[in-house]
């Protein structure tokens, strides 16, 4: 079972393909997530620790305008506040809650490495919970769309995350941009793993019918992540030779391949909920 909780750490992008559910099918042990997140500690600290700040900047200034403009938008869009979660998951029973809570402090010492790769350009930071339309949905989503939409905007989010880092990881010209990548590749693996098996439990407690309204609105959401991330930051990943529509694919890819794998694994535990 500990297995499933590694993420892969190669630069592997979710592509949502149909072994994702057989691969999620049984994640559900808390428990080992738990665990999981506990032993990724040290393992950060020791990716942190191989990150050269004092290199040489690899950029020409042009590039460099492009990459922190990218950088900025990238994390302002996906700072998304969950302060409140872990409360009232904790407080409605949620196995998973303080799975929730090592996530978000894991997201908080992501806003930091972002900070501090600004911060190596000089250039100004602006990230905090709620700066954005997706961190101020978070911030109410718990009154208006309850713990579902917050989990799922985190689902969305932290797909798109694992197809950013892993091309800016792959094809960053700077050798910091590659390392910062590098470093949250892998837990944004494991968030979107965890997040996957979270939303397949809570999505197996409802409805059918309310479950596929959620479903169409993950759908539609893979479409509006996969037209930003090709409009907004697909030239500056992809590079010269790379292809924006590339990009977008697989961004669609892995937001509706999150989506897919939760919802056949819910419908699996709603029909044999034994």
């Amino acid at each position: 079972m500990a297995t499933l909780l590694v993420a892969p750490s190669d630069g592997k992008k979710a592509s949502g393909d149909d072994t994702r559910g057989k691969d999620f099918t049984s994640a559900q042990d808390w428990p080992s997530w738990d665990e999981y997140f506990a032993s990724n500690v040290s393992a950060a600290r020791e990716r942190e620790w191989h990150i050269d700040w004092g290199a040489d900047v690899a950029l020409s200034r042009r590039e460099e305008n492009r990459w922190v403009d990218s950088w900025r938008a990238f994390h302002t869009a996906v700072c998304v506040d969950g302060r409140r979660l872990p409360a009232v998951l904790d407080a409605k029973g949620y196995a998973y809650a303080s799975g929730v809570s090592s996530l978000i402090a894991e997201r908080r010492r992501h806003a930091r490495l972002a900070r501090m790769l600004l911060a190596r350009f000089d250039a100004d930071v602006l990230l905090r919970p709620g700066s954005s339309p997706l961190g101020g949905a978070g911030r109410r989503g718990l009154g208006r769309l309850g713990v579902l939409g917050v989990l799922c905007l985190w689902a969305v989010v932290t797909a798109v995350a694992t197809v950013y880092y892993g091309w800016a990881q792959a094809g960053a010209p700077d050798p910091v941009i590659r390392a910062v990548a590098g470093c949250l590749l892998p837990e944004v693996s494991a968030h979107a793993r965890f997040l996957e098996s979270v939303l397949a439990e809570s999505f197996a407690g409802v409805g059918a019918f309310r479950a596929g309204a959620w479903s169409f609105l993950w759908a539609l959401s893979a479409v509006v992540a996969a037209l930003a991330m090709g409009w907004r930051h697909a030239a500056v990943l992809a590079g010269k030779g790379g292809s924006r529509v590339q990009v977008a694919v697989q961004t669609w890819q892995a937001v509706d391949g999150a989506r897919r794998s939760a919802m056949r694994q819910a419908a699996r535990r709603r029909k044999f909920p034994f």
